[in-house]
């Protein structure tokens, strides 16, 4: 079994309803077969394949495609304070001060 969120996710919503991989794979009835959803759950599966099963059980595949690795999550705002306030009190005086004004020039070229 894989680490893979989106694997994890999806043995949860099959074993949760029952199914097995053939009975799931006629219900999705998008084509997928049993193999693959059985692929899918030990963590390979292509982003095609995570977008049907996404659809399949109402879950916004943006959501599954990160669980799946395929895409990268968007740390929110305070993950990024948290993550540059980490960095900044690792960083010596003068390095802080050239962090600042790489923000400013960042913050003045959009």
């Amino acid at each position: 079994m894989s680490d893979n969120i989106a694997a994890l996710w999806l043995k949860e919503q099959r074993t949760t309803r029952n199914l097995s991989f053939r009975e799931m794979a006629r219900q999705m009835g998008t084509g997928i077969t049993h193999t693959t959803l059985s692929d899918a759950e030990r963590g390979v599966a292509t982003p095609e394949t995570w977008k049907q099963i996404a659809e399949h059980f109402k879950t916004p595949a943006i959501t599954v495609l990160q669980w799946s690795g395929f895409l990268e999550a968007i740390p929110t705002k305070d993950q990024l304070i948290e993550q540059i306030d980490n960095d900044l009190n690792r960083m010596s005086p003068d390095g802080r001060k050239v962090a600042a004004g790489l923000i400013r020039s960042l913050l003045e070229s959009q």
